[in-house]
């Protein structure tokens, strides 16, 4: 929705299908939505993660930033 189309104009990123066991491999878990904006996410199944780890935090840095220049009255 919305969300994604904004993550992916404002981040140098590529989106790309991935089976759900990438997951288990990542250093760090990242949601984006409406609601939320960029929600770190600090557990997955069994493995503790970073959280914000150092892309998350970027994220939100720049969520936060573009969000405030954008906002719709």
């Amino acid at each position: 929705g919305i969300s994604r189309a904004l993550r992916l104009e404002w981040y140098d990123v590529r989106e790309v299908d991935e089976p759900i066991e990438v997951r288990g491999r990542a250093d760090e878990i990242f949601l984006t939505s409406t609601t939320r904006d960029v929600q770190p996410v600090r557990r997955c199944d069994d493995r503790d993660l970073p959280a914000p780890g150092p892309i998350t935090a970027e994220c939100m840095k720049v969520w936060a930033a573009r969000e405030a220049e954008e906002i719709d009255p």
